[in-house]
């Protein structure tokens, strides 16, 4: 191992995340080939094979599972230090790095503008991925803070509660089941459902609220909230979504909210973060804000309305012959019309004028052209 470089441990790392040569090929901007020589010349220094392969699908084997911990760890370490450094020789603090899930992703960014507003001079990057991650970020030290439902349960992180997380299910107002009280959670199980892909908070806590009631193989996995939300609204199907995510369409009357025994879901949300690696003073006081205020925070962003803006006039937006093209034919007809009895009443102005002067009679004729040619 005492020969083995940061580069081909940060490769390994980043294969055994994606369980994908090309995947892993486009984030670190090398070719697959690269990639797999990488791990070909850390196998020979390690002597031991760290990854198999059935068909076109690799995995870890059991060496690589017990290093993978290990090389998150280096690599979270190195990274710390690296961005120590720099604030040392530059006298600014890194940005806080929060990492959310598509939940998260709807909520968040009002909780940074609140926190910001208090603490001036923060900067923050925003990553929004799926649960599983968002893990693998932490471990790397990719990430300061992590907000999720489903916490991990690992020796080197660490867990915060702050705020209750409630999944709805929810139909198109049209749906037979929306508005009827008590709905019995049974009648379920003829319904087809909509739901995240394996590794999301909302798949895991679609999987232990709705099993005995709906036929889990017969799930409709669409790895995009807002295509679920669509889909929905389109009277397709229903959907088990996070409150925070529907929260628009809900108040809009785009989507409704079943009744229904057992439901909401109630979890929580969590911040997360890796113990191996210090956190910067904008994550420690991000974490101390969000734990002492987040659960304040959230209830307001929930009894928040929303009121449907009204469309601006379309003429501003348009060039004269396409706001032209928009006037309605009556109103066209009116104008033709006006203009007319405008000309007509000019002509008979001008029968009763004196040939006085030239100068007078060039200026009427002008007139009038600009009358008919307007």
């Amino acid at each position: 191992m005492k020969n083995v470089t940061l580069r081909q441990l940060r490769t390994f790392e980043c294969v055994a995340r994606h369980l994908s040569y090309s995947r892993a090929a486009e984030e670190l901007c090398l070719t697959q080939p690269a990639v797999s020589m990488q791990l070909r010349q850390m196998e020979e220094l390690t002597g031991v094979s760290l990854f198999g392969q059935v068909g076109k699908s690799i995995s870890l084997t059991r060496e690589g599972e017990a290093l993978l911990p290990h090389a998150r760890s280096i690599l979270g370490r190195c990274q710390t230090a690296e961005t120590m450094l720099q604030e040392m020789k530059s006298g600014k603090s890194r940005p806080l790095r929060l990492g959310v899930t598509t939940s998260g992703g709807y909520l968040f960014p009002r909780l940074l503008n609140a926190f910001t507003a208090r603490q001036s001079g923060i900067e923050f990057e925003l990553t929004v991925r799926t649960r599983d991650e968002l893990v693998a970020l932490l471990a790397a030290g990719d990430l300061d803070l992590a907000a999720m439902a489903n916490a991990p349960d690992d020796a080197d992180t660490a867990v915060a509660w702050f705020a209750h997380h409630d999944y709805v299910l929810v139909a198109a107002p049209s749906h037979p089941l929306a508005g009827q009280p008590d709905v019995d959670a049974r009648t379920l199980a003829q319904e087809c459902f909509f739901t995240r892909e394996r590794g999301t908070d909302t798949r895991n806590v679609m999987a232990t609220a709705l099993v005995g009631h709906v036929d889990m193989s017969g799930l409709k996995e669409i790895a995009c909230t807002e295509a679920i939300k669509q889909s929905v609204m389109s009277g397709m199907g229903l959907a088990l979504l996070s409150a925070h995510a529907v929260q628009l369409e809900v108040q809009t009357g785009l989507l409704a909210v079943l009744d229904v025994t057992g439901f909401p879901i109630r979890r929580s949300w969590n911040l997360v973060w890796n113990t191996s690696v210090p956190l910067a003073s904008a994550a420690e006081a991000f974490k101390d804000y969000l734990t002492g205020a987040g659960a304040d925070l959230l209830a307001r962003c929930a009894q928040t309305r929303v009121t449907p803006a009204r469309p601006k006039p379309q003429m501003a937006s348009h060039t004269q012959g396409e706001a032209a093209a928009l006037v309605p034919r009556r109103e066209v007809a009116h104008t033709t019309s006006a203009l007319s009895r405008r000309m007509a009443r000019t002509s008979r102005s001008t029968a009763r004028v004196p040939r006085r002067a030239s100068l007078g009679r060039f200026t009427l004729s002008r007139r009038c052209s600009r009358l008919e040619h307007a």
